[in-house]
């Protein structure tokens, strides 16, 4: 059998200065003229001369750091858009300057592609870390850790395209990503879970270990949800994060049975007896009569837990306590034969070892009997 094991997931880059950081004028030249841009080396020079901080002037030779091209062709960038909008009502019927001004974007596209592959020549790993030191991973509209990067951003406009991953050697430093778009941040978040999860399944560690008898444990590493903040019994996160989600949608993702243990925020809440988190949920559209992966209501798990206050809420919204009891009760009675028939086939089992056991004895006995005789008439 071959065990494949994942070392090394997480890492965060630093560019640094090294020699494939830069670039001769005059490849920048070669690379403008294959890509089709009407740069001439005095247009780059000045444009290089324009985006830099330093006073030097470059003559065709100089190196140049990739950061000033990449400010260069944005600058450029920007100056041939600002013309195509001036240009845009002066076209011919051929469209032939639309035509022109469209070959030149794309080739600044490839020429922002080709900044993209030389900066990554020069980007070193800084850090690297495993699967099971990942504490938490935090979506900062919905979580986020009490450091002041992660706090500053949770209250900003990027919040809803950032996420953060907090690792044991540095949990008051988590690393902080700002996607593109939420649904970049979503993807990246969801891809955690296949295997960070399963990490700490098998993880010895006594916090873990702790953490792992939790029902609902998962998102308490994985905070993408805002049943996060049922199971830390959290009611004002809970209600706040819920207040940002609209009705329809809050509807429907309040009663969606999750990957884990096939349960709805409902049944977690009552699991765990957060009864105001209970309130909560019942009153933004938590429907009680869902029924777990098992088939099991909300009502059966608070009946199960003897948890009369997680019931009477339940009931305060029109749950009825009567059918589950009995299905309660007929479980019980079920698992208690079950129990009763497993005592009775070990008994069984030790009662047929002890009669082997005897049953070796004597014949020990009776050859050792024999034995003696023969010698004795040998």
């Amino acid at each position: 059998m071959s065990i494949v094991v994942f070392c090394v997931v997480l890492a965060s880059y630093q560019t640094h200065d090294f020699p494939s950081s830069e670039i001769s004028m005059w490849q920048v030249q070669q690379l403008f003229s294959s890509l089709g841009l009407p740069m001439c080396e005095n247009v780059s020079v000045a444009l290089f001369e324009k985006c830099s901080n330093s006073t030097d002037q470059f003559d065709g030779n100089e190196l140049v750091r990739w950061e000033i091209v990449h400010k260069a062709v944005q600058f450029y960038f920007a100056k041939q858009s600002s013309s195509n909008d001036v240009n845009s009502n002066n076209l011919d019927d051929s469209g032939g300057e639309r035509h022109a001004n469209s070959d030149t974007n794309k080739g600044l596209k490839k020429f922002f592609g080709s900044f993209q592959r030389e900066k990554i020549k020069s980007t070193v790993v800084e850090s690297a870390s495993v699967f099971s030191s990942v504490v938490r991973v935090d979506t900062l509209d919905i979580c986020h850790g009490e450091d002041t990067k992660s706090t500053a951003i949770a209250n900003s406009v990027e919040a809803q395209v950032s996420f953060s991953v907090t690792l044991k050697e540095r949990e008051n430093d988590p690393l902080i990503f700002i996607c593109g778009r939420p649904e970049y941040r979503d993807a990246w978040v969801d891809s955690f879970v296949p295997v960070v999860i399963p990490s700490l399944q098998k993880s010895t560690c006594p916090d873990v270990v702790e953490m792992k008898k939790k029902p609902g444990w998962e998102y308490l590493v994985i905070r993408s949800s805002f049943i996060t903040h049922v199971i830390a019994n959290d009611v004002e996160l809970l209600e706040c994060c819920l207040q940002d989600i609209s009705l329809h949608d809050r509807r429907v993702m309040i009663n969606v049975l999750d990957e884990y243990r096939g349960f709805s925020a409902l049944h977690y809440a009552t699991i765990l007896g957060n009864t105001e988190c209970m309130d909560v949920l019942l009153e933004n559209g938590a429907n009680f009569t869902i029924e777990d992966r098992n088939g099991k209501s909300a009502m059966y798990h608070a009946l199960r837990k003897r948890n009369d206050k997680a019931a009477d809420v339940l009931e305060k919204y029109g749950a009825d306590r009567n059918s589950d009891l009995r299905r309660v009760i007929f479980d019980e009675i079920h698992e208690q034969e079950n129990e009763a028939r497993k005592s009775a086939t070990i008994n069984d089992v030790s009662k047929d070892v002890i009669d082997m056991s005897c049953s070796d004895r004597s014949r020990d006995s009776v050859n050792a009997a024999l034995m003696d005789a023969a010698s004795r008439f040998g």
